[in-house]
């Protein structure tokens, strides 16, 4: 009887031996995916960073664009106003040349 209560007792540790083992297994797999995981969390993190940085780069250049050009509009604007008013004044093409 003895012999027969040992040899239960030595079966049910093999098999949580083998339960553990099997669950060992599974932590290993477990904690490869996380690590994997992660490192593609930190891959997306440094994206959105890059990606907000040029959002912002392309934001402000396009606001200096149109700085740019709204100056560049206003020098015409001003020159063209110039032009104008020394036609009207008659200051050019007042007099015309007689060619021979």
């Amino acid at each position: 009887m003895a012999d027969q209560n040992v040899a239960q007792i030595l079966t049910a540790f093999s098999k949580i031996e083998a339960q553990l083992t099997a669950q060992n297994r599974t932590l290993s797999e477990l904690a490869g995916k996380v690590d994997k995981l992660e490192k593609q969390n930190i891959q997306l993190v440094k994206m959105i960073q890059e990606k907000t940085h040029l959002d912002k780069s392309m934001q402000q250049l396009d606001g200096e664009g149109k700085v740019e050009v709204t100056r560049r509009l206003k020098v015409l604007e001003d020159k063209s106003k110039k032009i104008i008013d020394m036609l009207q004044a008659g200051g050019i093409g007042g007099k015309k040349r007689a060619w021979p």
